[in-house]
């Protein structure tokens, strides 16, 4: 049961190509507005399906998983389509919808650029100028759709089981040589390959079902099928297993159902039993510098860093890890502590003001910063900013192990007042994490458990 994906630019020829391997193969021809028809079984309209498919996720879509959800409707909904046949699908995502299926040949085309042009100045009637932007902002959301989704850049040739050019080869060409390689590829037409993708199918359209048809908390319930079996285990399962096992059992597709002990296996540790390992940044993901820079070389690293989260997702470092020559961390610096480096007297300053008037400033009370903004300016601070970063290295405050539970992590990190932990590995420092993470996770804790109960209102 081998399922073909063509990944390809915008206009380079990928429904044709998918069309004629269909005829020769004998393949069933599946494009995405198939998958927003059938996707609509689930609740997701073709507008949100569209736009999920299409439309690098925002902040908001991040923290409540909305890419995620979309990914799983259209696995689902490809699911419901296939019911066995062998299929050549065409559109957004496709090497995402069956990633790390023995059962899927994976392609990506790429079509010359003025050949796309010429394409698009016919399709649409347009200049040469427009089909250009038209084509590289197609592309380019594309690709960073792919990117902020599962940080895989879509043109990692590595990504694909073939890569086919039409520079020098015909479509013609093209479809010979994607006809060879299904038929010669004896994984993907083994029984275990075909079993396998059944599985993964049937998954699919099983935690599809919990997700959007149920009232089960959200991430509850775990799934996975096994030679036709769906496996099943989870918090809403140990609290009411009777109710999880007769839903699922309910489902179309569904021949047996058994519930497994909470953690069995590596069924419930993807979702439950986190530890710090899981969430963390590695350490060399983060900015860091040498105790013995100037402070004007730490200024222009983290003015210039930018942190990749796991998800993808690049953000602007709020601190930069400070290191002692034998690589032990020994502090952090933020913007705050760097701007304080080029004027040594604020801190006395700050300190008098604070014992003369508390540490909350009332009306009218002077605020030095308020003489001391022309010294940023001056050949003073240019001249401070030689000193070694050291001199306005502030401590860690607070640290925790691969191993430490996140619910620890969470509390470490609120105690402590803190937006940075490091994680050791013994006495090695190998990660850090971010109160974005924590955050992200109690975000979409909170939406989703809105989105629930106005359903069921």
């Amino acid at each position: 049961m081998p399922i073909i994906t063509i990944s390809r630019g915008t206009l380079a020829g990928g429904t044709k190509l998918a069309e004629e391997v269909g005829k020769r193969l004998g393949y069933q021809v599946i494009s995405r507005e198939l998958i927003f028809e059938a996707a609509r079984a689930y609740g997701i309209t073709e507008i949100e399906l569209r736009e999920g498919l299409e439309v690098p996720p925002g902040l908001w879509q991040r923290i409540t998983h909305q890419k995620e959800r979309y990914i799983l409707a259209a696995q689902a909904a490809l699911a419901d389509i296939l019911q066995g046949t062998d299929c050549v699908y065409h559109g957004y995502c496709g090497q995402l919808l069956v990633k790390d299926q023995p059962g899927a040949i994976k392609l990506r085309l790429i079509a010359p650029l003025e050949k796309r042009v010429e394409t698009a100045m016919a399709m649409h009637g347009i200049s040469r100028g427009e089909a250009l932007r038209m084509i590289h902002t197609n592309d380019e959301q594309r690709e960073r759709w792919v990117r902020t989704l599962s940080g895989y850049d879509i043109n990692d040739a590595s990504l694909y089981d073939m890569v086919i050019s039409l520079e020098q080869m015909s479509l013609e060409a093209a479809v010979d040589v994607v006809e060879r390689l299904v038929r010669g590829q004896k994984t993907a037409n083994s029984p275990e390959a075909a079993q396998a993708l059944r599985d993964f199918l049937l998954g699919c359209r099983v935690k599809a079902a919990i997700t959007f048809k149920s009232d089960f908390p959200p991430n509850s319930v775990d799934v996975r099928a096994e030679g036709g079996k769906v496996l099943v285990s989870g918090p809403a399962v140990d609290r009411n297993r009777a109710k999880v096992v007769e839903f699922v059992a309910a489902l179309p597709g569904v021949k047996e159902v058994q519930a497994v002990e909470w953690g069995a296996g590596a069924l419930g540790a993807a979702a439950h039993g986190k530890t710090a390992r899981d969430i963390m940044l590695p350490i060399d993901r983060y900015p860091r510098v040498r105790e013995s820079v100037s402070i004007r070389d730490a200024m222009l690293a983290l003015g210039t860093s930018v942190v990749s989260l796991p998800d993808g997702h690049q953000i602007m470092p709020r601190f930069l890890l400070v290191f002692d020559d034998q690589e032990n961390l020994v502090g952090i610096v933020n913007r705050r502590s760097l701007i304080t480096g080029l004027i040594p007297k604020l801190k006395a300053i700050e300190e008098v003001t604070e014992r003369a008037h508390g540490p909350i400033r009332m009306s009218g009370t002077p605020d030095p910063m308020d003489f001391l903004w022309p010294t940023l300016f001056s050949k003073e601070a240019v001249e401070n900013a030689r000193n070694p970063l050291s001199s306005v290295t502030r401590p860690i405050r607070g640290q925790v192990y691969v191993d430490t539970e996140l619910s620890i992590v969470a509390r470490t990190m609120l105690q402590q007042d803190v937006d940075l932990l490091p994680v050791k590995d013994g006495k090695r420092t190998v990660g850090v994490i971010l109160m974005t993470e924590v955050f992200n996770a109690v975000a979409e804790f909170v939406a989703e458990g809105e989105a629930r109960s106005r359903r069921r209102s």
